[in-house]
Parts: structure tokens; sequence; C-alpha cells
């Protein structure tokens, strides 16, 4: 027996042939959809000839249509029908059923789906762009190395800017032949002093490197600044400077560097400008901390100068300003100074000294003695010297 449900819905009728819509009126029964057109003329679909092809998202119309080579198609606007119709469709009814329990079966899924893209994310993040990143610096070609390199000196020590005492000089380009041994490889080591209050070094791509007068002026003897300056030729030999320029360009810059592209030498030139307060990933510095130790034993320097260069400047830095510090590009803690002492002391006995302390004292103050207005402590290193 057919059970009548006493409620009818105003809708719009399409037959599947034309474009044109039909205004009728809509009563559902245990059986089917019954429709009747404003025109008088009715039609009658059996549910198990009826499917559901619109109105399971909140605001949209529910659209029924015929299961037929030629679809017909009613449209309701009246959420209350959709509730009706499940209600009296076996059909309907199990279809939306089995759809809420394959969106209930499916929602570990997505939320697993959406955990692993965020993974991948971050993974692309943390691993995979330094990794591109590398893979692009060790394609950069010497030459352009060499322009950045002559591009971050220019800006860091200006030609009229440099302290440029030959017999300093000297002592102190000694200092670094002495360092690297008879049998030097890898890249030509190019120093500047520049004349600047501020205790900081640096390496730049090339073999590039700016030394400060700040920083020699802490310097208590050879010793002290060939610590400093080991470090610094490490990082230059480990490319670890063009590394991190690298790191602060685009995806797309990064492909042009490693097709070659020239253009992308500019973008290279302008992330040079930041190469003073570039901070080094701590397996960088744990690389270079390691090699530079290894490089003054081998000359027999006393390797000791670069912890206690650390802690004394560590104790001095809160005194000057935070742009350029060589402990805000280096960053110092309790564990590094005491691993770098531990390696330092193994083969100190032996340790050769570079320079008296009367030489040494003309290297610190190359640039002239310091004026006590412009650096404060500056002045009174000199006179503990």
């Amino acid at each position: 027996m057919v059970v009548s449900v006493n409620t009818s819905w105003k809708g719009y009728y399409y037959d599947g042939r034309t474009a044109r819509r039909h205004s009728v009126t809509v009563s559902l029964t245990s059986a089917g959809v019954y429709i009747k057109r404003e025109e008088g003329q009715t039609l009658w679909w059996l549910h198990d000839q009826v499917r559901l092809a619109q109105g399971h998202h909140p605001g949209e119309p529910v659209r029924l249509e015929t299961i037929a080579e030629i679809s017909e198609a009613l449209v309701v606007e009246d959420r209350g029908f959709l509730d009706a119709f499940l209600f009296v469709s076996p059909p309907a009814r199990n279809l939306a059923s089995g759809t809420a329990e394959r969106l209930n079966r499916s929602l570990p899924l997505l939320f697993g789906g959406l955990l692993g893209a965020a993974f991948l994310i971050y993974a692309t993040w943390v691993w995979g762009l330094p990794a591109f990143a590398d893979a692009a610096a060790r394609r950069v070609p010497p030459s352009w190395e060499d322009k950045l390199g002559q591009s971050v000196m220019e800006q860091f020590a200006p030609p009229d800017e440099r302290c440029n005492d030959p017999d300093a000089l000297a002592k102190i380009q000694e200092i670094i032949r002495v360092m690297r041994g008879p049998n030097a490889r890898g890249y030509e080591v190019t120093l500047a002093v520049a004349d600047t209050p501020i205790p900081n070094a640096f390496a730049a791509p090339g073999g590039y490197m700016v030394v400060f007068r700040g920083l020699l002026e802490q310097t208590e003897n050879a010793e002290d600044l060939a610590g400093v300056l080991a470090h610094e030729i490490q990082h230059v030999e480990q490319r670890h400077a063009m590394k991190g320029l690298v790191r602060q360009l685009s995806v797309a810059t990064l492909v042009a560097v490693l097709a070659g592209d020239a253009s992308a030498i500019q973008s290279l030139l302008d992330a040079a400008a930041t190469l003073g307060s570039l901070r080094y990933q701590r397996d960088d510095e744990a690389n270079a901390d390691t090699e530079a130790v290894r490089m003054l034993q081998a000359a027999h320097i006393d390797a000791t100068g670069l912890p206690r260069m650390l802690e004394r400047m560590s104790r001095d830095e809160s005194k000057e300003p935070g742009e350029l510090q060589y402990l805000s590009s280096h960053p110092l803690t309790s564990d590094r100074v005491r691993r770098l002492t531990a390696l330092a002391v193994q083969h100190t006995p032996d340790a050769v000294p570079l320079l008296k302390e009367t030489d040494w004292k003309s290297v610190a103050f190359m640039c002239g003695t310091p004026d006590d207005e412009e650096t404060g402590k500056s002045s009174e290193a000199a006179d503990e010297l």
C-alpha cells in the first residue's frame, strides 16, 4: 500500500531536452515523487528511478534527477524537502547513510593526509631547501665568488677607510702564511683591516677577509688573532659564507644559479650586503672550530687563542653596538668554549711564538692609538698591553 505524505513543495521541473523550466508542485509518498505542472500535466518518479544530484551542502537547493539516458530534473529551494525525501526514499536514505559512513571512515585518513602534507612541507623547508641551496652554492663559478668577495670588501672596508700600515699588514700576512703552511691549497687570502671600532672579522666568498680595528685592539698577542683568522679561513675553505648567502635566495634564483644564469649574480650581490651579520649554522661553526684548531696545531701555533678571544669578547659584548658584533654572527656557548679549549691544549707544549710582544703592539694598534671617546674600552686594552 502506498502511504501518502501530506506535504507539498514548490519547485521547478526541467525536461532534459530544452532549457526551459516549469513551475511545479511536488509531493512525496513512500513509493515515489509526484510532480504536478502548472499546465496540469503530472509526472510520477519511483524512488529507485531517482538520484539526489545536489543538496548535500548547506545553502544549496535540492536537485533530483532521473536515472535515464535523457535525464529530467527537479529543483526545490526549500531544504525541508530534503529531510522529507530522505525519510520516505529508502535508496536515498541508504545512500546518505553510506556517504556519512564513508565520511566517518575517511576522516582519519584525511587527518593523516593533512599531517603527512604538513610534515612534507616542514621537511622540504628544513632539509630540502637547504640541500637545494647547498647544491646551488657548489655551482657558483669562481669568477662570481671573486666578484662577491670584492663587493663585500669594498662595502665594509672601503679603500679610504682601511688601515694601510705596510709593516703591520706584512706581519699579519706572515701569520696567515705560517698558519696555512708551505703547501697551502685552496683560496688565496685577500685581507683588509677596516678602521672601525667594532670588534669583528668575517670571511667573504673567494678568500676575501675583513678584520675590524676593534677586534685587533682586543688581542693580546699574535696567537689571539691567529685563532680568529684560522676560524675565518676555514669558513672560506668550507665555503660557508657562500652557502649562507645562497640560502637567502628565492627558489627561482636558486634555479638560475644551478643553471649558471649570469642574471643571478645581482641577487647574490644584494644578499652579500648582509654578510657582516650572517649567522652561520651550528654545524658550520663546529666544523670551522675543529679545522681551525687542527690547522694551528699543524703549524705549531698555540691554538688557545681562539677560545680565549671568544671568552674575552663575550665579556665585553654588551658594551658594543649590536650591529656586526663578532658573537652575533658566531654565537658563543660555554660548551663551545670548553670543547675548543680541550682541542686546543692537546699540542700546546710544542707551540712556537709568532711575534714578540713589542712587534705585536704595532699590529694591534696599526690604525693609531684608539680614541677613548670613540671606543671606550679599546684604550683600556691598550693600557693592559
